[in-house]
């Protein structure tokens, strides 16, 4: 039928007006009307940052819906165009991401035709500019033309937008809250689009789907606050108020199809929005919502927008209520859903989809929850929390599980384990371990012997060939390593809580997961199978030193740091997710360098350095392709695996770096204040540099670290140091005269790289910082006596290549 699923699970007079299904079926039948088609010339329309000029061609509009326009079509009256849009962007790292995409920091593009979607004022405006010039006039012949060949582009746009109209077509907020999007096609960029969304914190989108091995990918190439919230005259338009205090009853059946019934509280948001959003994983559908026990309207479906949804997998569930929530009133919200989030693995393992969004959810707030699963007795369940409860109802296991703080999303594993636990004062360490291989890391059998085999005859029969038998190999389960398991990740939530204070919760659950990844939720943490071995197992044997060093102890200790970056303290935006990727692989590192030694450490950021400095295809290192405050957008056609390097490994030295800067003990103690002022709340980029400056010694050359965070942290760049020095007269005066030659960067870029001055028999060294710039910095030391070395940073305190 059609893209979206509709549930009409309301009462015959619940909503005397029009039902949201009837409203989203006129948006569905919107069309182009010939009637509507002008011929035009010199027709500016202005949005926010962006302006638009069709210079001469045709503009049709779609037939109005209950008095609105909310489409309409330009097309230039030559193939060369006529028509023209400019953007410039505000700030310096969004003009860098211009750069990156289209070899210029402006757009300023000629454009053939924008086929335009709307709920904002675009349609009074357009309408208003025809008016306003003589030569505008109808033109319905060209436009019954153009209706016919533009139907089936027209029909595939609107269904990535009829959902979105149907909720701002019902708002009270009115065209304030609206959108304007345009797919352009331009004489040298092609087709790419235009946002610009009163919903969304960054108003303002230029981005293309681009493909790449194979492979789709929607590169944005901008994204920011349009002008008039900049300047304080325009708000965000929406609510988003959260879901709390969930109360969920989940049935996994003998095929493990998992069945959701709960409730949870909705709070009326002061927008009185009538119309709100649910998002839930797209392998799972609503069956039945209820408000305060009475049925009411729904519609599900997959998000085609550019929210982000549809990134991540999910779908948007629209509830139509019957009437606007009172501001701060509270309202029981009853869900049912069913679906498919488990896949068998093989032998007896499985792997759990869906793993944050198999309820619905409506943001993210710390809240309350209050888990019940049912499932098959011969398997087992652990889930975020603590379990209070556990029976047995024939082939039924029935567990409880609540959470002793306040979390953002649940989770749950499932598998046929073995357990065992380990003890920190009040702390829990709960491992889980598969009992059998998953296919994908089951070791091949070994290759038969080419050796001739031998021949046994029967009499009166054929001779029978009997092929040698390789003596079977005992598989190293994850099971075998499970106590040497409980045992490290014991110590590394001691280490981190002596280090960070209290988790999010008392009681941590280690469970594995096919594949190559983890993830980290409260109270709960996924690790991949390969995580359960050491590096002289089998599964590991054959990888690199370092391969082998992440998954034995890396990766572990970064899912379980997670307790603290990103399930206690969380990240405000997709611009600061960075922190709490960085503060965990950090944290992991530091507890690596407890364990293995400074050595260890120097390995793993070593790495780090290369994996940036990787040349891409376009010859460009991988460091290259964006700030790190870029967050999701980093991952695009250009460089698909940068988000990954940037946010990880990049992050992982700009903590490193200032570790170096303050010292150790004041290092740990901002993270230790970080984990107690932001524990609950989210924390930004700017209010971590805040903090973070507080923690520096006194009379230093950037004592906000306004400059490191612009360079590091806002902009790209990794410079190439070379330092030459000479010692010149006797003791005792000696002096050490020096160069230090900064390239590869612009030439503001400026770091404070250190000298280590070694003297001859003494365990004191002399540090001094030399201030880089655009070319050599020189600088001058004297001394008693004469240096046996001088070394350019040999404690890798700077991102930077060394020659």
């Amino acid at each position: 039928m059609s893209r979206l699923l509709v549930g009409l699970l309301f009462a015959a007079a619940l909503l005397p007006a029009e039902t949201g299904a009837e409203r989203l079926a006129k948006i569905r039948d919107m069309r182009f009307a010939p009637e509507q088609c002008y011929r035009v010339r010199d027709v500016f329309l202005e949005k926010e940052d962006f302006k638009i000029h069709f210079s001469d061609g045709y503009l049709l509009f779609a037939e109005p819906i209950e008095g609105r326009t909310l489409g309409a079509l330009f097309l230039a009256a030559t193939e060369t165009g006529d028509g023209e849009i400019i953007l410039i962007p505000p700030s310096r790292s969004e003009r860098q991401s211009m750069v990156r995409f289209l070899g210029t920091p402006v757009l300023q593009e000629q454009i053939r035709t924008a086929l335009m979607y709307f709920t904002d004022d675009t349609g009074e405006a357009l309408r208003k500019a025809i008016a306003e010039n003589e030569f505008n006039r109808p033109d319905p012949e060209t436009g019954r033309k153009l209706v016919e060949d533009w139907r089936p582009v027209a029909r595939n746009m609107l269904a990535a937008y009829e959902a979105r109209m149907l909720i701002d077509t019902s708002s009270p907020l009115g065209t304030s809250a609206g959108f304007f999007a345009a797919a352009v096609s331009g004489l040298k960029l092609g087709r790419f689009d235009v946002l610009v969304d009163w919903r969304r914190s960054e108003q303002i989108t230029l981005g293309q789907v681009a493909w790449h091995e194979g492979q789709r990918y929607y590169d944005i190439w901008t994204t920011f606050p349009a002008r008039s919230a900049r300047e304080g005259k325009r708000r965000l338009a929406g609510d988003s108020t959260p879901l709390e205090n969930y109360r969920i009853e989940a049935t996994l059946g003998p095929e493990l199809d998992l069945k959701t019934v709960g409730q949870a509280t909705l709070v009326g948001g002061a927008a009185r929005e009538r119309v709100l959003v649910l998002e839930l994983s797209r392998t799972m559908r609503v069956t039945e919502l209820t408000l305060d026990g009475k049925p009411i309207e729904y519609l599900q479906n997959e998000a085609l927008d550019s929210s982000g949804v549809k990134r991540r997998g999910n779908d948007i569930v629209v509830l139509v209520l019957e009437q606007a929530l009172e501001p701060g009133s509270r309202h029981n919200l009853g869900f049912r859903c069913a679906g498919n989030v488990i896949t068998n693995a093989g032998h007896g393992v499985y792997y759990v989809g869906a793993r944050g969004t198999w309820y619905p959810s409506r943001g993210a707030a710390f809240t309350g929850y209050d888990l019940l699963f049912r499932h098959p007795r011969r398997l087992q369940l652990v889930a975020t929390g603590r379990m209070v409860e556990s029976s047995v109802e024939g082939e039924t296991r029935v567990t409880r599980w609540k959470p002793d703080g306040p979390i953002r999303v649940a989770g749950f594993n499932l598998g046929n384990f073995e357990r065992t636990q380990a003890r920190i004062g009040e702390y829990t360490v709960e491992v889980c371990a598969n009992k059998e291989l998953e296919p994908g890391v089951t070791p091949p059998p070994p290759p038969l012997e080419p050796l001739l085999p031998p021949v046994r005859r029967t009499p009166g029969r054929p001779p029978v060939t009997v092929l040698p038998q390789a003596a079977p190999e005992i598989p190293q389960t994850p099971a075998r390593r499970i106590d040497q398991v409980a045992r490290e990740s014991a110590e590394a939530l001691e280490f981190f809580l002596a280090k960070f204070g209290p988790p999010a919760l008392k009681h941590l659950t280690i469970s594995p997961i096919p594949g190559r990844f983890g993830q980290g939720f409260p109270g709960l943490v996924y690790i991949s199978t390969l995580s359960y071995y050491q590096p002289g197992d089998r599964p590991l044997e054959k990888m690199s030193p370092q391969g082998r060093l992440f998954f034995s102890e890396h990766l572990r200790a970064h899912e379980i740091a997670h307790q603290w970056w990103g399930n206690l303290v969380t990240a405000a935006g997709y611009h600061d997710e960075w922190l709490i990727e960085s503060l965990a692989d950090y944290s992991a590192l530091l507890f690596v360098e407890h364990h293995k030694g400074t050595k260890a450490l120097e390995t793993v950021l070593g790495r780090y350095r290369s994996n940036l400095l990787t040349k891409q295809e376009n010859g460009q290192t991988v460091e290259s392709a964006g700030a790190i405050v870029l967050g999701d957008r980093l991952r695009t056609s250009m460089a698909p695996q940068a988000q990954y390097t940037i946010t990880y490994e990049k992050g992982a030295w700009v903590l490193h770096m200032l570790r170096r800067l303050m010292g150790d003990q004041k290092f740990i103690a901002l993270l230790a204040e970080l984990r107690r002022q932001y524990q609950y709340r989210t924390v930004s980029t700017e209010q971590f540099r805040e903090l973070a400056a507080r923690f520096l010694p006194p009379l230093g050359n950037d004592p906000n670290l306004e400059n490191f965070f612009h360079q590091w942290v806002y902009s790209t760049g990794i410079p190439t140091l070379k330092m030459e020095y000479k010692v010149t007269g006797r003791a005792p005066r000696v002096r050490v005269n020096g160069v230090v030659r900064q390239t590869e960067v612009a030439e503001d870029f400026s770091v404070p790289a250190p000298v280590e001055i070694q003297m001859p028999g003494k365990s004191e060294r002399t540090e001094v910082r030399v201030q880089t710039g655009g070319g050599e910095t020189t600088f001058t030391v004297n001394l008693a006596e004469r240096p046996v070395r001088v070394v350019l940073d040999p404690r890798d305190s700077v991102l930077a290549v060394k020659q």
